[in-house]
């Protein structure tokens, strides 16, 4: 065989079935990395495995592994579910996920399926063999969490005669002993396991914590030299026992030990950064900025990124924001794909006043969204960002995946609790509270949402039962007591609720909520110029409070006091000319005041300023709509559901424009069935239905729907028009007329009534 023709076969063979890598050279390349500590890449040739072959064990299991190390927990358990899945037959896949269930579990007991699991395998391995090992220490870890300490115990110790100095089974021996107050066993166990394994550092920091906790110092400064002597190349001990004499007001030497270690660059290169987080911990945030400084001033290139981003950290836990900002910039100059350092811009360029910092802080969140589509965290912040342009819609979106994608992640629930309280989506509101509270039974905020909502829902009963039962817990809350005052306003006991509210009313605090409580109570109980007292006092306190300024000019607008609230309104957007608020709420007086150019000139302006918001969007279509301009409405509407796909006002908005025009009549029909489906009894959506079959020239159909809707809304003369329509284009000319009159004596707007007036010039 020439070399030639053998070279020419490879190639043939690679082109048919491939010459890719095997599953098991990517796990060995990714075990090489771990033990080079670059976990990153490890972890990428660990994927590569089960892309190599999906249904791959070991790499499941290995990829689990990693991601524990990681504190990916919920990764971990669902990539080492998989290996077991794979290979039942490999014991130490299913033991490893044994033990990691058991570590969730302490953290989330809610999730009983982790401690079942873990007992399950406990009880495999026994029945196999009454002396296995893993079988003994698994189950006595079950025993700890049922609080059955002298079972635990006798497990661990019969677990520590087959494998004596096991440091799992040795650290849960002594803390079932401490936990027992069996204090001089505890450490005698440990002790005697220091005398043979002096080199694991957790059995210190155990009987070190037992000591401090005991007030035993002596005793744990001594330990902690033995530790330094058994690992003196190891900051971590050193700065325990620095922490150790601060704790014990031995400040001269506390400062010897901390320039001992930034003074020996050869043992300690990081020694600057260990320290300065040393001093960030007691929150001296100062001293630890200068630490980082001089670190950074002396690093090598490989740790300039180290020390900045600790420097950006002091800045910014000192209020130096814009610093802070400036030095994430500077991170991204040399690396603009830093992720962490892009998230954390983001996070602070948020918090910005200025509606162009936001928006930039929002388009990178969405670009690391797009680049990690499955990092719940990056998902939550996008969806605060959103919210705190406006946008619900779509910060519902991102917090629902995000809440989907990490199953036990509390934040997003309670956000989306929150936001469906605002909506007055009651039943979102209590279905969000009561996931958190499946993670978390005493999570206090979302106890608060879930109450919240029960009021919202009127179910005063439950709401009261878990009102007291907080109160038994926190009988100083001021959540609390506003949750007593809501329930209060929903009974209709104004009395109590006044009571409560003014309690709880500090004049100049920048928490209004005790204040719009009163507003409300005021105008329940026919005292609306009560209200307008305590607004007037309260500018008086703080005349700059935009807030302030929002809530009275919002009241006066209820009051029917126009010129107020423009007042209101006119002074807020000469101190804040971005104002969303100050221009949408001029956009409401005008409306109300039949000023539609000028209303839509207002709302107009708003847009510019919040180009997401749905509810602006929806008033410039409105208005778009009013003042003859029923094309733009439509662009404005087709921008709003892009945002907000299900937004039902505005596919209803949509339909009758699409229809009024002749645009898109199935497309109008489409939708106006669609919202009708949700809400069957809304006049509105009926109208808009009817409207569509007018125009589809479906009169029987049209005439029908109404002809009821008039019945039941006889003071609607936009209803009776519209049902004039239909009966002139179903040629009852007679009929049609009766209703064109019935709706110009009900004194419709100057639009509406010019309609009416050219389709009776049709029938006289």
């Amino acid at each position: 065989m020439s070399m030639k023709w053998y070279l020419g076969l490879i190639v043939v063979v690679c082109l048919q079935f491939g010459c890719s890598k095997s599953p098991q050279s990517y796990v060995d390349r990714g075990n090489q990395l771990v033990a080079d500590g670059k976990y990153k890449e490890a972890e990428l040739q660990y994927r590569k495995s089960i892309i190599a072959d999906p249904k791959f064990a070991e790499g499941y299991y290995r990829l689990g592994v990693l991601e524990h190390s990681l504190r990916h927990g919920t990764e971990a358990l669902a990539d080492l579910q998989r290996a077991v899945d794979f290979d039942r037959e490999n014991e130490n896949y299913a033991i490893d996920l044994a033990s990691i269930s058991i570590e969730a579990y302490q953290l989330v007991p809610a999730k009983k399926n982790l401690y079942e699991q873990a007992s399950q395998e406990a009880d495999l391995l026994l029945n196999k063999d009454p002396n296995s090992f893993d079988g003994l220490r698994l189950h006595g870890d079950i025993m700890v969490i049922d609080r059955r300490y002298d079972e635990a115990l006798s497990d661990f110790r019969r677990a520590s005669a087959i494998k004596p100095n096991n440091p799992d089974v040795t650290l849960a021996m002594a803390q079932v002993l401490f936990a027992q107050k069996r204090d001089r066993e505890g450490e005698q166990v440990l002790r005697e396991f220091l005398s043979a394994r002096k080199d694991f550092a957790p059995s210190y920091d155990l009987l070190e914590a037992h000591y401090v906790a005991a007030k035993r110092l002596a005793d744990a400064e001594h330990l902690l030299q033995l530790e330094i002597a058994s690992f003196p190349k190891s900051a971590r001990p050193q700065l325990q026992l620095a922490d150790l004499y601060r704790m014990s007001g031995r400040n001269r030497e506390m400062a010897q030990i901390l320039t001992h270690l930034v003074s020996d660059h050869s043992d300690f290169p990081l020694a600057h950064a260990q320290v300065g987080d040393f001093y960030a911990e007691s929150r001296q945030w100062e001293t630890a900025l200068s630490q980082y400084q001089d670190g950074l001033a002396q690093s090598s290139a490989s740790n300039r990124v180290l020390y900045q981003k600790r420097i950006e950290r002091a800045l910014e836990s000192l209020g130096k924001r814009e610093e802070a900002i400036a030095e994430l910039n500077v991170i991204l100059k040399t690396n603009p794909k830093d992720a962490e350092t892009r998230f954390n811009r983001a996070l602070l360029l948020r918090a910005s006043q200025d509606r162009k910092d936001r928006d930039v802080a929002t388009e990178d969140l969405e670009s690391l969204a797009d680049q990690y589509p499955g990092n719940a965290v990056v998902r939550y912040q996008l969806g605060r960002s959103y919210l705190s342009n406006g946008d619900a819609p779509s910060a519902w979106k991102q917090l629902k995946k995000s809440a989907d994608l990490q199953k036990d992640y509390i934040p997003p629930r309670l956000l989306l609790a929150d936001i469906a309280q605002t909506a007055h989506n009651y039943s979102a509101a209590l279905q969000a509270a009561n996931e958190v509270l499946a993670l978390n039974e005493n999570n206090l905020d979302a106890k608060l949402l879930r109450s919240a909502a029960l009021v919202g829902d009127k179910s005063y009963q439950e709401a009261k039962k878990e009102l007291d039962s907080l109160s038994k817990l926190q009988p100083d809350s001021k959540e609390v007591a506003l949750e007593f005052a809501d329930l209060a306003v929903g009974e209709k006991d104004y009395v109590k609720a006044e009571k409560l509210y003014r309690r709880l009313y500090q004049p100049g605090s920048s928490d209004l909520r005790p204040l719009k409580g009163l507003l409300q109570v005021c105008v329940l109980q026919r005292h609306p110029e009560k209200g307008q007292a305590l607004l007037e006092a309260e500018l008086k306190q703080q005349p700059d409070a935009r807030p302030v300024r929002l809530l009275l000019a919002s009241f006066a607008t209820q009051q029917g006091k126009l010129d107020m609230a423009a007042q209101q309104y006119r002074w807020l957007q000469s101190k804040d000319p971005k104002s969303v608020q100050a221009y949408s709420g001029l956009g409401d007086l005008y409306q109300r005041q039949g000023e539609t150019e000028e209303a839509l000139g207002s709302y107009e302006k708003a847009e510019e300023l919040a180009p997401k918001d749905p509810q602006v969007l929806n008033a410039v279509a409105v208005l778009e709509s009013q003042d003859g301009q029923p094309q733009q409405a439509i662009s404005t509407l087709n921008k709003q559901l892009a945002l907000d796909p299900n937004n039902a006002l505005a596919m209803n908005n949509l339909a009758f424009n699409l229809a009024d025009t002749g645009t898109d009549l199935d497309r109008a029909l489409s939708l106006a069935q669609q919202v009708a489906r949700k809400f069957p009894n809304d006049p509105g959506v009926i109208d808009t239905v009817g409207w569509v079959y007018v125009k589809r020239g479906l009169n029987s159909s049209a005439i029908q729907v109404l002809g009821g809707l008039v019945k039941k809304y006889p003071n609607e003369p936009v209803f009776r028009y519209h049902f004039a329509v239909a009966l002139l284009q179903g040629r009852q000319a007679n009929d049609a007329k009766q209703e064109l009159l019935a709706a110009l004596s009900q004194h419709p707007a100057k639009d509406l009534s010019k309609k009416i007036q050219a389709s009776l010039a049709q029938v006289r």
